[in-house]
């Protein structure tokens, strides 16, 4: 007969390792909306001087549009002054407004060119117009500082690369884990039930009739620590959000950080359907690379 002692160790330990994996995903998926977001954000904004002509305008955009042909870019947008200023007004009211009462007529925008880079490196990008035809309109100063913020970025991209390494690791270990602890659980439930075995074997019953009460019993357990494993994930991190939002001095930030955690929140929900699958999964062909071992091991049936 079974120890129960060693029943419930196996399904706190299961817990333990469902509740790790869940916040690895967690973590697995805050790094994927961030990476996104900051992938999202590297484009190249090439700021136009005061007073250009329209014709370089047009040979710009021209320059521009041929580049996207070569995909050397995905794509680029022309803003105006006009458009540049409602923009910057709609983003951050208070300091436009600040900014538009302190400079007055000396306050105004430039138009611009935002450029999302493809095929061809960033850097040399940023150095083709730095040295092209097309510095005499372009603000140099400004694109080298849009060169400067771009390289932070990047490096922001390859942390979030190097955090979703190392919990792709996490997951890793946690499932080799989780398949030694279901091997040790078989085995235990076999060897406890060795003369039922043997005796269905006598009786000339196939190695997949046996099987299959095993297998069952290793799911059932699987899904009663994948619940707890979950309620105390979910309890968790609804209590550190609620205390995160507590310590936020202003609606804006409540707000702001409220979306995100909600952005986070839908991309981990989008892949635990996926994950619950290949739980299942591994957990089936776990339990039978188990109880096959085991069944082929004749002097277990003796």
């Amino acid at each position: 007969m079974r120890n129960p002692l060693s029943t419930m160790g196996s399904i706190f330990s299961l817990t333990v390792l469902f509740f790790l994996m869940f916040l690895s995903l967690m973590f697995m998926s805050f790094s994927l909306q961030a990476s996104q977001s900051a992938q999202e954000s590297i484009k190249i904004t090439f700021h136009l001087k005061d007073d250009i002509k329209q014709y370089k305008i047009a040979n710009l955009k021209a320059k521009l549009l041929n580049m996207k042909t070569e995909q050397d870019i995905s794509d680029f947008t022309y803003i105006t002054k006009e458009e540049a200023e409602k923009q910057f007004s709609n983003r951050q009211p208070d300091r436009f407004l600040f900014l538009q009462k302190n400079l007055g007529d000396n306050f105004s925008l430039n138009a611009s060119f935002v450029v999302s880079p493809k095929n061809k490196d960033i850097q040399s990008l940023i150095y083709y117009f730095l040295h092209s035809d097309f510095s005499d309109i372009i603000d140099t100063t400004k694109l080298q500082n849009s060169s400067n913020q771009i390289l932070e970025k990047r490096k922001t991209l390859e942390f979030l690369e190097f955090i979703k390494t190392g919990v792709s690791g996490i997951i890793v270990a946690i499932l080799i884990g989780i398949s030694f602890i279901l091997a040790s659980f078989i085995s235990s439930l076999f060897y406890a039930r060795k003369d039922e075995v043997f005796i269905m074997r006598l009786v000339g019953a196939s190695y997949n009739y046996i099987r299959i009460p095993f297998i069952i019993e290793s799911i059932i357990l699987t899904f009663f620590a994948l619940g707890l494993g979950w309620s105390i994930f979910f309890l968790l991190r609804n209590f550190t959000i609620t205390e995160l939002l507590l310590t936020l001095s202003s609606r804006e930030e409540m707000v702001s950080i409220a979306t995100s955690i909600q952005l986070m929140w839908d991309t981990f929900m989008e892949i635990i359907p996926f994950v619950l699958g290949g739980i299942i999964l591994f957990v089936t062909i776990s339990t039978i690379i188990t109880i096959e071992h085991l069944l082929q091991k004749k002097q277990n049936l003796v």
